[in-house]
């Protein structure tokens, strides 16, 4: 993708960017920055010589993971690897073709692959490895040369399927906190930085708001007075009052 990217389209490519480096990070691929021309068959020349057999891109202009490993293991991981990565997007009815000619060691692949929950099919008809299909179009290409395996995603594709679908996680806040008066404020603030930097998303509003999210927190001066804080569950409709040297613990073990 060379244009720049805004709006809505920009939420469903970071989204998609974010599910990418978890898989990659689960199957233990090791992230290289690439500049920005280079491609996929460049990136195998420069790692040759490196330790490292697994690596993975997240250019803009280039999506993929290449490894050195071309063993029946490794071509099986791979497949698997784009395979869970669009499931995770919520892009299902998916098909993997895969060209049994580019397989050295057919036999052991086909043990491994029966085995992994994934809708493929053999063709020969593929100039390449294999290819990942939904509906008309081909998502990720899966290729293998003399000393490397490799797959490139089509980011326009997935990007334009996630926003046609809508298939984004509902953006919902783990926490509002609500507040009026100074003293109201400072302790809002105050809470909030305490809740962000226990990796908890929230935000401050002076009055109600149609924002969605997990809790709401009602802080007022006569609480404080107390020590306490009014905690509504939004799911349950609940109102608790929590010690609010109790709050981040409460908040972190409900969310």
């Amino acid at each position: 993708m060379s244009k720049i990217i805004t709006g809505s389209n920009a939420k469903y490519y970071n989204h998609f960017k974010k599910i990418w480096q978890e898989i990659c990070n689960l199957y233990n691929y090791e992230y290289v920055g690439i500049s920005t021309n280079l491609t996929i068959e460049d990136l195998a020349s420069e790692i040759k010589n490196l330790k490292t057999n697994k690596f993975y891109t997240d250019d803009s202009k280039l999506f993929g993971v290449i490894t050195k490993d071309t063993s029946a293991e490794s071509l099986t991981e791979v497949i698997t690897l784009c395979y869970r990565t669009l499931e995770c997007l919520g892009i299902e009815d998916i098909r993997a073709f895969i060209n049994p000619t580019k397989i050295k060691d057919e036999k052991t692949f086909d043990e491994y692959i029966l085995y992994l929950d994934i809708d493929y099919e053999y063709t020969s008809k593929n100039n390449d490895f294999f290819k990942i299909v939904y509906e008309d179009k081909t998502l990720v290409e899966g290729f293998i040369a003399d000393n490397y395996l490799a797959f490139t995603l089509n980011i326009p594709d997935i990007i334009s399927i996630l926003s046609k679908e809508n298939k984004m996680p509902d953006d919902l806040l783990d926490v509002i906190i609500m507040a009026s008066t100074l003293e109201e404020k400072v302790k809002a603030l105050t809470l909030i930085q305490d809740l962000r930097w226990s990796d908890t998303k929230c935000e401050f509003t002076p009055k109600d708001t149609d924002i969605k999210s997990r809790f709401l927190i009602t802080i007022n001066e006569e609480d404080l007075k107390k020590g306490l804080l009014k905690v509504k569950d939004n799911v349950t409709n609940e109102i608790t009052e929590v010690d609010e040297n109790e709050i981040i613990d409460y908040i972190i073990s409900n969310l």
